[in-house]
């Protein structure tokens, strides 16, 4: 199988395909993905020893080589190939998410440092490419023994056009981490219409938008929104002004019962029962005759958790049943102008919202008239959070906000 995906990954003529490839390889075991062939596959890909590949191929392969404990040799490679005076978009991409991976790994990023204080790179003329692609990880929530991250990313064409972007949420614990789910918006030959400079290899690449969802670390099938010229005025004309679900699901969270016996010979029965709903929405709005357009994603999700501790016996019942619910939303919100220049301005928020707890205890003894019930509510409150972004999106934002 590993032989197999590695050949598709290296030899095939699709972009989309290179691509798929590499997220299969992701998924394999961590000691197959050790091995030297894949090593040396993966930076085949990237540095393109052999080949051309997209730009969004060689930043799956640069995420994997990540990932697989590199060592010092193979980091000054990556940290020399940002300098390509063709490919600044991609240089700026690279290294903010070089940068970016040694906030989260200690020892991932002293190689990283090490690798750019060498004279030929520690220089503005390398540290400061001219781009506007970036990457970045922020944090959703943060509880005991576990935080959800999650990951934003643009990826744009050598002339500046967005190539592809998304987010992806993982929940992190102190042994593994769970992928949530994953979102991406990818373009191609967007170029052509804006007048601007094709990449090679992409003269005869047809106007293609569309959206990529992964759920739970498995690739659902994508979602295409036009293509071809016909299409893009298509879409243009027929763009949902209202918020248009794209994906909704319900996801069990935990079903777990319980027998724990007693010392005395009593029983306790636990019951713990918790569901999480998620719908994945968005809207466009594009004006040709401003050059202009909007667009929001909407990330919703419930949760809901319920469950009773019980101990049964014939002539006494003494209990507590508990639950737990809460529901609240994410925006991601895109502007971008191209009336003069492209200007792009991205903002990530979440509102207030409660999160309801209610406990009741009751007992009951058999031949009692009388029983004991006693119920409890709590309601906590969180505030609405802006997520940050990079200085160089609040320099947009700004720039796009007061020509508004």
């Amino acid at each position: 199988m590993l032989p197999q995906v590695l050949t598709y990954a290296e030899t095939s003529d699709s972009s989309i395909v290179c691509e798929a490839a590499l997220k299969a390889l992701r998924r394999m075991d961590r000691k197959h993905l050790l091995a030297d062939p894949v090593r040396e596959a993966l930076k085949r890909i990237y540095h393109q020893r052999k080949q051309g590949y997209d730009t969004p191929v060689r930043t799956q392969a640069l995420r994997l080589l990540l990932e697989l404990s590199p060592v010092q040799t193979e980091i000054d490679e990556i940290a020399i190939s940002t300098n390509d005076p063709y490919q600044t978009e991609l240089d700026m991409f690279v290294q903010a998410f070089l940068q970016d991976q040694s906030l989260q790994n200690e020892e991932l990023g002293k190689m990283i440092d090490k690798a750019f204080k060498r004279p030929e790179l520690n220089n503005y003329h390398i540290m400061a490419p001219k781009g506007k692609s970036l990457a970045f990880t922020g944090t959703l929530a943060d509880a005991d023994g576990m935080r959800a991250a999650h990951t934003m990313y643009v990826e744009n064409s050598r002339s500046g056009l967005m190539k592809r972007s998304g987010l992806d949420v993982v929940v992190e614990t102190e042994q593994q981490n769970l992928p949530l789910y994953s979102f991406g918006i990818f373009a191609a030959g967007l170029e052509g219409m804006m007048g601007a400079e094709l990449e090679p290899g992409e003269e005869d690449v047809a106007v293609t938008a569309g959206l990529a969802l992964d759920m739970l670390d498995v690739s659902l099938r994508p979602v295409t929104f036009f293509t071809g010229q016909a299409g893009l005025m298509s879409a243009v004309w027929n763009a949902p002004a209202e918020l248009t679900s794209a994906l909704q699901a319900n996801l069990l969270m935990v079903d777990h019962a319980e027998r724990i016996p007693l010392q005395n010979g009593l029983i306790l029965e636990l019951d713990v029962h918790g569901t999480v709903s998620v719908d994945l929405s968005g809207s466009i709005s594009i004006s040709l005759w401003n050059k202009n357009c909007q667009s929001l994603i909407r990330n919703s999700g419930a949760v809901s958790l319920s469950g009773s501790l019980a101990l049964r016996s014939p002539t006494l019942h003494v209990g507590v049943d508990f639950s737990s619910d809460a529901a609240s939303w994410i925006d991601f919100n895109s502007d971008v102008d191209f009336y003069d220049k492209l200007k792009t301005c991205l903002q990530m928020s979440r509102p207030e919202f409660e999160q309801r707890h209610t406990v009741t205890k009751y007992e009951y003894i058999k031949g009692f008239s009388k029983k004991y019930t006693a119920k409890s509510s709590r309601v906590s409150k969180y505030n609405g959070v802006s997520y940050a972004f990079p200085p160089s999106n609040y320099a947009q934002c700004r720039e796009l906000l007061v020509n508004d």
